[in-house]
Order: C-alpha cells, then sequence, then structure tokens
C-alpha cells in the first residue's frame, strides 16, 4: 500500500507482486549474511584445517583454498573455506 490508497489487482498482478516481494526480500537477507560471514586470519583457518602454515600457503598456491588480500594481509571468509573443505576433502 503506497500513501494509503489502495489499488485492486487482478489475481495475477497479485501474485507478481507478491513474488517480486519475496524475492526482494529473499535477496536482501542473502546480502545481509554474506556480510555477516565471520573473517579468518592465517593462524585460524590453519587451527580450523588442522594443517600448517606451509600446508595452507601450498593449498592458496594450488587454489583449493580461497583467500582475499587487502594490502599485504590475507584474510579469509570461514564460509569459503567450509564450502572448500566440503568440495576438496582438505584438513581434519
Amino acid at each position: 500500500m503506497k500513501n494509503g490508497i489502495i489499488i485492486p489487482l487482478n489475481e495475477i498482478e497479485f501474485l507478481d507482486a507478491l513474488s517480486a516481494r519475496i524475492r526482494a526480500e529473499f535477496e536482501r537477507q542473502t546480502l545481509l549474511a554474506s556480510y555477516e560471514d565471520e573473517i579468518l586470519k592465517l593462524p585460524d583457518v590453519c587451527k580450523l584445517l588442522s594443517i600448517s602454515k606451509p600446508t595452507l600457503y601450498s593449498y592458496i598456491d594450488r587454489e583449493l583454498i580461497p583467500s582475499h588480500t587487502i594490502g599485504t594481509r590475507r584474510f579469509f571468509l570461514k564460509s569459503e573455506i567450509i564450502a572448500a573443505m566440503k568440495q576438496n576433502k582438505l584438513g581434519k
């Protein structure tokens, strides 16, 4: 309802509008969840996977583990590490 005015919709228009609203809310929630992802540093990932730093660097070089850099610092997203563990059967 915009500006307190009720506009009658036929069934198809109503379902289309409802579908668009649900889709927009789902996308918003997905975007918010991506911002809430836990950021890990190199020692955290080593501990999570029970591996050494050289092994982690090897995984990064072979592109088995995704990483992000800001300047000279390297960071990891926990969700990406867990996905890589499942896909590549890494660590533990």
